[in-house]
């Protein structure tokens, strides 16, 4: 496993975009990981204007994964979050669900539009836990062992 490490220049949408695009061009790897803190660090402030300002740049980023990468044949993309953060209160992490977006050649299609919670809750992956996740990864790889 490798580690790229991009710069945090206080552009979160330029930032997201730039690891996605290092991302999309490893294609010596099997599994690419792309990661933010911009959120996670934005909630943490209590502030949710400021929480939503950074959600609404980090779609903009977003938006090369469907123009660019979602497009390969070959690729899986699953776009998820570590956890849910809260914007008011004392807890700095909570336990609700977190929305999870999968796109590939073997995934089956839903009637999601939106990537929030609720929306993705209705989804056909239905509620996932967390251990569960790299199982359906690899599954929808194509490369899944039998279990059970």
């Amino acid at each position: 496993m490798d580690c790229l490490r991009v710069a945090d220049t206080g552009d979160p949408s330029g930032d997201l975009l730039e690891r996605l695009r290092m991302g999309y061009q490893a294609k010596d790897y099997d599994l690419v990981h792309v990661h933010t803190k911009a959120l996670d660090e934005a909630a943490h402030t209590k502030d949710p204007e400021y929480k939503k300002g950074v959600i609404d740049e980090l779609d903009h980023g977003m938006a090369y994964l469907l123009e660019e990468v979602a497009q390969g044949p070959e690729v899986l993309l699953v776009v998820t979050a570590e956890h849910s953060t809260p914007s008011s209160g004392r807890m700095i992490h909570s336990g609700e669900t977190v929305p999870l977006l999968v796109v590939g050649r073997h995934v089956r299609r839903d009637g999601v539009t939106r990537f929030c919670e609720v929306e993705c809750a209705r989804g056909a992956l239905g509620p996932l836990k967390g251990p569960e996740l790299m199982h359906m990864v690899l599954n929808l790889m194509d490369r899944g062992k039998l279990q059970g």
